[in-house]
């Protein structure tokens, strides 16, 4: 790391990328992970990304590199195509087995996709990004998504960074505008293809598919005059919500999930 507020590999250009191996499968890998260099990159990413949002709106103009905007245009592209993927007519609660087209369409063009947005210089650390990138989107053999995934997202994010890709200007871009657009993506397939929660903790979690969202978002209300976490509880809240454009990653995801006000249901928008 250079200094507390950017993360960088020294050299970057002479590090081998190699293709990611899973080696996280019970508490004693987490336990040891959590001591690598490694864990300690990716918790100081989320860290100064948090830092650069507080207090921020997403409506707020932000730096936006060239390169940023061509990561927004590629998950836009991506979204696209679950317009010509549609779900299959078939009658089940979670799981509808288009995602699978939709995650091989993925699968096949993420090298393509990669190779557009990255300096030629860059495309060798391309084996480990599309890794991370794919994994960000669900699982295709459980049709289900989680926080787990989310995390993946992050760290292909957290890897960008530390090839300079994402520099200490673009945090807050990073999280308000690459963030959300993500966001949106993955709501959409949660609701398009009845995508399972992946390993929900039930009422003792808040959102059964995303967790960091809540982490950024509260730091965009950390001096907040008027908003207070009962805020959401709410009904002409929520719905003045519902009609505005939202300005905070925590309330757009707090008001996609189900709310039940005495007997009335305020569901996603």
């Amino acid at each position: 790391m250079a200094d507390n507020n950017t993360l960088n590999i020294t050299n970057s250009l002479e590090y081998e990328c190699v293709e990611p191996i899973k080696k996280i499968n019970d508490q004693a890998d987490i336990d040891e992970w959590v001591k690598t260099e490694a864990f300690q990159r990716l918790m100081k990413f989320i860290e100064l990304s948090n830092e650069s949002v507080i207090n921020r709106k997403i409506s707020e103009p932000s730096h936006i590199s060239e390169l940023t905007q061509k990561i927004i245009n590629m998950l836009d592209t991506i979204l696209s195509w679950i317009d010509e993927i549609p779900p299959l007519d078939t009658p089940q609660r979670f799981g509808n087995k288009a995602f699978r087209t939709w995650f091989t369409r993925l699968e096949k063009n993420s090298i393509k996709l990669h190779q557009d947005i990255l300096p030629e210089h860059l495309h060798g650390t391309i084996i480990e990004l599309v890794a991370y990138f794919n994994g960000g989107f669900g699982n295709s053999t459980r049709i289900d998504y989680g926080s787990g995934h989310e995390l993946s997202f992050v760290a292909w994010l957290c890897c960008l960074n530390l090839i300079g890709v994402i520099k200490q200007e673009d945090y807050t871009a990073a999280i308000l505008k690459i963030f959300t657009k993500y966001l949106d993506l993955v709501r959409r397939l949660q609701r398009v293809y009845m995508l399972e929660p992946a390993g929900s903790h039930g009422v003792w979690g808040l959102d059964d598919h995303q967790f960091l969202s809540y982490y950024w978002g509260s730091a965009q209300l950390k001096d907040h005059p008027n908003l207070k976490p009962k805020s959401i509880l709410s009904e002409d809240f929520v719905n003045m919500s519902k009609k505005g454009h939202f300005t905070n990653i925590h309330l757009y995801c707090m008001i996609f999930q189900e709310f039940k006000i005495g007997q009335k249901l305020i569901q996603d928008y």
